[in-house]
C-alpha cells in the first residue's frame, strides 16, 4: 500500500487570516503533532520578534512532525528562517518559487533568467543550512513547460530533497493535472530521485480528485 504524506497548511493560512492567537496556534500544532501529520508548514517570518518566538516554541513542543519553514528567495531570509527553526527535531526549509510569467513579474519582480539564478542560489544556501530542503513551484500549471522543467532540474541538481507542484489558480481538471504530471516525469526523469508533492486549489471543488490523480501518476504527498 502506498503511503501518502500530508503537509498541513492550517498554521500558514491562519497567520494570513489572523483568525487564531498565539496560544491557539500552539495548541493546534500540538494536536496535529499527536495525529502524526507528516509536516506542518509555518508562516513566512515577517521580521517581528513574535514570529521567531512562535517558531522556537513549536521547536520545543513538536516531537513527531516535520516543521517546514518558508525561507524566502534571499540568503538573508533563509538565515532568519534557520535561526528560528534550527532546534526543531525534524526541520525543513521551504523555498516558494513563483514560476509562471505573471507571478514572476508581479510577485517576485524577476525575469525568467533571474528566477532560475535565484532558485539555484537559494537551494545551495538552504542545503548548506538544512538537510531537508523543499522547492515549492507556485502557479506551476500556468508556467511555460520548458521553463518549469529547467527550474525543476536546477532545484534537484543543487540539492533539493523534495519539490511541490502547485495548481495555484485551480485551472486544471483532474485528468489534465494527471497529464501535466506525466509530461513532467517524462521530461525530467530526475524527479524520480526526489519526493514529489502537489498542492491544488479547490476553486472548482476538484482538488481532492486532482490529488488522487497525482498519486496515481507517482506523487507521494499533498499540501492541504
Amino acid at each position: 500500500m502506498k503511503k501518502i504524506c500530508i503537509t498541513d497548511m492550517t498554521l500558514r493560512q491562519a497567520a494570513e487570516s489572523r483568525l487564531l492567537g498565539f496560544k491557539e496556534r500552539i495548541e493546534l500544532a500540538k494536536l496535529l503533532d499527536r495525529l502524526n501529520i507528516s509536516a506542518l508548514e509555518l508562516p513566512m517570518l515577517s521580521g517581528s520578534k513574535a514570529d521567531s518566538i512562535f517558531v522556537k516554541t513549536l521547536c520545543s513542543v513538536i516531537t513527531n512532525t516535520t516543521l517546514a519553514q518558508p525561507a524566502g528567495l534571499t540568503a538573508e531570509e533563509a538565515d532568519a528562517a534557520w535561526k528560528a527553526l534550527e532546534k526543531a527535531r525534524r526541520p525543513r526549509l521551504v523555498i516558494d518559487a513563483p514560476i509562471s510569467s505573471v507571478q514572476m513579474e508581479y510577485i517576485a519582480r524577476k525575469k525568467p533568467p533571474q528566477m532560475l539564478a535565484a532558485i539555484e542560489a537559494q537551494v545551495k544556501h538552504c542545503t548548506a543550512l538544512c538537510k531537508d530542503v523543499e522547492v515549492s513551484f507556485q502557479d506551476a500549471t500556468r508556467a511555460e513547460s520548458d521553463f518549469l522543467c529547467e527550474a525543476i532540474r536546477i532545484a534537484i541538481a543543487n540539492g533539493a530533497t523534495s519539490i511541490t507542484l502547485c495548481d495555484t489558480a485551480g485551472v486544471m481538471l483532474p485528468d489534465e493535472f494527471a497529464a501535466f504530471l506525466s509530461g513532467l516525469y517524462e521530461n525530467v526523469p530526475e524527479m524520480k530521485d526526489v519526493f514529489v508533492k502537489v498542492s491544488c486549489d479547490d476553486a472548482m471543488e476538484l482538488a481532492g480528485a486532482s490529488a488522487v490523480k497525482a498519486f496515481q501518476m507517482g506523487a507521494a504527498g499533498v499540501k492541504t
